[in-house]
């Protein structure tokens, strides 16, 4: 625009301006004139509605178009003309989804593509009677419990199915690479899940997501490593979503800057928001962390007096050992007061919160191979909200650790809830539970309201 003040030849051409803008913005100007100005680059002559309403026409005609074309949607990542037509086609879904998409622009939309059906079934949690959990008796803490938990699922050891049986459980099936035995549970999970396409002659992509990313330095990140160089015949996708802003932009930066994953084959989405079943209000939600700068004074501290903590680094990779702390996040602020007694050390961010099924529609393609979850103690929340009888991913990890010792209720009926569904459940293997898809085994259709 023209500096203030601004005159060309004599004429007082800032004035002018705004007096033109000023009219615009009245609707005292033809719409011609605006036109002839917007051409010139002068910006301000609509409003704020008017300028949204006109981007989502110009999206609209470019989608119409583009299917018309090639008679698909756009993928979710997808650049048509130099806009970002995929990202936005996403969040219109997402809108449509949960009845925020305004009724005419959800009528031009399925006009030309389908959008989610905003006739909600029965919530996937609702039991036909009592709670499953509310029929056992649970043990207290310790062994007793453990062995609980354990015999809960060991009866589905022996019908596992194959692919799980032989590769992840007994670990016999030869992996690509040769790569020996892993400590991580997930690098199986993510290796056996390539390996069985591979042997089903299945090129299509691997999808995962995962809930809780923390910083991406994690087995994820390191089966995906692997993968790509032993198993780069198939394309991978993986959704990574992750709540609290400061590991959300270190996980950007480790992915971002991982050769493995570099080129064609490898396709990443990054989602800063919360995943739950309820917990949303107003689709937002109040995430608790410590703060950030008192780990950074304690590891600095660490740093600083070697002497004082003379196994702070004392780790296989020499790296701080209570780098963990980065990793704590959580809906309740109860499940952070047995590391940070003092509540002032505690505070939160709010943030986006949507259900599973919708993120799998919006950032997945509406489909996943692998769900693994760790937020803290309300992993049964995203696992409820997963819509198991569309999206029917072959396996679902969640951490279980906390619910067995602080809320085992939970965790029986969130074992009971995937059984009902055509999953067999294993665990706990190393803190966490495995839910694997069976499909000789017909899922149930929820209970009604």
């Amino acid at each position: 625009d023209v500096p203030p003040a601004h005159r060309e030849r004599g004429v007082p051409l800032a004035a002018w301006l705004r007096r033109q803008k000023r009219e615009a913005l009245e609707g005292l100007m033809a719409p011609n004139r605006i036109r002839m100005l917007e051409e010139l680059g002068v910006a301000g002559l609509r409003s704020k509605v008017e300028r949204k309403e006109d981007t989502w026409a110009r999206n609209y005609d470019l989608l119409a178009r583009y299917v018309a074309q090639h008679k698909k949607e756009p993928g979710r990542s997808e650049m048509v003309e130099g806009k970002p037509l995929g990202t936005w086609l996403a969040s219109q879904k997402v809108k449509a989804d949960r009845g925020d998409l305004l009724s005419e622009r959800a009528a031009k939309l399925s006009s030309v593509i389908t959008l989610p059906s905003t006739q909600k079934s029965a919530p996937s949690w609702t039991w036909p009677g009592a709670k499953p959990s509310s029929t056992v008796t649970i043990p207290p803490l310790g062994n007793k419990r453990s062995s609980f938990f354990t015999e809960q699922t060991s009866g589905n050891l022996a019908t596992l199915p194959e692919w799980y049986s032989s590769c992840v459980h007994k670990k016999i099936t030869p992996l690509q690479g040769s790569p020996g035995r892993f400590r991580d549970e997930q690098i199986y999970h993510i290796l056996c899940l390539l390996e069985d396409k591979l042997q089903r002659k299945d090129l299509s992509p691997l999808v995962v997501v995962q809930v809780g990313s923390n910083d991406g330095d994690d087995a994820v990140r390191e089966a995906l490593i692997y993968a790509r160089r032993h198993y780069s015949s198939i394309p991978i996708k993986v959704v990574l979503v992750e709540p609290t802003q400061r590991n959300f932009e270190r996980l950007k930066k480790v992915y971002s800057s991982t050769a493995a994953f570099q080129g064609s084959g490898f396709e990443a989405e990054f989602v800063h928001g919360a995943v739950c079943d309820d917990c949303c209000l107003n689709d937002r939600v109040k995430i608790y962390h410590p703060r950030w700068s008192i780990i950074e004074e304690w590891y600095q501290n660490a740093i600083n007096f070697p002497e004082k903590h003379p196994k702070a680094f004392a780790t296989p990779d020499g790296s701080w050992r209570q780098k963990w702390l980065y990793e704590l996040n959580s809906l309740d602020p109860e499940n952070l007061k047995k590391n940070f007694k003092n509540s002032e050390d505690i505070t939160y961010d709010e943030i986006a919160c949507f259900k599973a099924a919708s993120l799998l529609d919006a950032f997945a393609g509406g489909r996943a191979d692998y769900v693994m979850v760790d937020v803290e103690g309300f992993d049964d929340s995203v696992v409820y909200s997963l819509d198991l009888g569309r999206h029917r991913p072959r396996l679902i990890a969640f951490e279980s650790k906390v619910m067995q010792s602080v809320r085992p209720e939970a965790l029986y009926d969130v074992v009971e809830f995937c059984s009902m569904r055509g999953y067999k459940a294993v665990g706990p293997v190393k803190a966490n539970h495995v839910c694997i898809r069976d499909d000789r085994s017909v899922a149930k259709p929820a209970a009604p309201a």
